[in-house]
């Protein structure tokens, strides 16, 4: 039982830091300036997807505050990932730190919205089907 409530943790942890994310891409995009909490986020989440993608261990890289630090979250960026494939997310997430011209900021940060709600979304459904699976022994 402590291992489905951990689960359940997990994804609810990963929900929660994309929502903040979020929020904080839409503060960004009306004011202009990004948070740290942003830069950071952006980064880790870039560090991670690369990973994903170069085959390497996720896990070796986790220092303790990362949000891609448990194989539930991990999984979870995989699936989006896989699902947002040809959009090239850690390319254009890398991006949001670089660009200068403001379409192309918008642009980036309405994409980076997509990424982490579509994260935030995941995360949610499998908090929730975990609880219906331990409800269900």
């Amino acid at each position: 039982m402590v291992s489905v409530s951990t689960d359940r943790t997990n994804y609810l942890s990963l929900a929660l830091d994309a929502r903040k994310t979020i929020k904080a891409l839409i503060q960004a995009s009306e004011t202009g300036i990004e948070t740290p909490e942003l830069k950071g986020a952006i980064h880790d989440t870039v560090e991670s997807l690369r990973a994903l993608s170069s085959g390497a261990l996720l896990f070796s890289h986790l220092h303790p505050q990362f949000p891609y630090q448990h194989y539930e979250q991990v999984k979870t960026l995989e699936e989006v990932q896989s699902a947002m494939k040809d959009k090239n997310m850690a390319d254009r997430l890398s991006e949001l730190k670089d660009t200068v011209d403001p379409a192309h900021r918008e642009e980036i940060i309405k994409l980076a919205m997509e990424f982490f709600s579509a994260l935030e979304n995941r995360a949610l459904q499998r908090y929730n089907t975990s609880a219906s699976s331990a409800s269900g022994r």
